[in-house]
């Protein structure tokens, strides 16, 4: 298994735990943490939007800088490159740190659109993964 779906699983099992505590957490009527009513619902969408800056600006503007695959290059040594693994994890990253900071804030509100960010977030982690990367293949390597 190479370094880079390593990385990435252990991003995803990070995010899917910390929402699945935080649910579990909610419904066992401990979340959420903040009792003041003044301003959760500004602190709520505060940190939605935080997390979902975040995961836009790994999407839209570092995974479009992942190198594509070379035509003949195979997907194993595609994903051990230094370069390839250096800017997918800072993808994977953004997506994750958007997603532990809605989810902290649905820790803290229980409103729901933090739990939306998170959730998209661990979505966009898991479509984003090794797999997406190594099946952009590079067409014209002169390009």
């Amino acid at each position: 298994m190479s370094r880079a779906r390593v990385l990435h699983r252990s991003l995803v099992a990070g995010v899917a735990l910390l929402l699945v505590v935080f649910v579990l957490l909610k419904y066992r009527g401990l979340v959420p943490f903040l009792t003041l009513e003044a301003g959760r619902t500004l602190i709520a969408f505060v940190l939605a939007g935080a997390g979902l800056a975040s995961v836009l600006v790994g999407l839209l503007i570092m995974s479009p800088r992942v190198p594509r695959r070379p035509v003949g290059q195979t997907e194993q040594i595609y994903l051990d490159r230094d370069d390839v693994i250096a800017r997918a994890l800072l993808v994977w990253a953004l997506c994750e740190s958007g997603g532990g900071i809605a989810a902290v804030g649905f820790a803290l509100t229980g409103a729901m659109p933090p739990l939306v960010v998170s959730v998209a977030a661990l979505l966009a982690l898991t479509s984003y993964g090794p797999g997406y990367f190594s099946e952009r293949v590079l067409s014209n390597p002169r390009l």
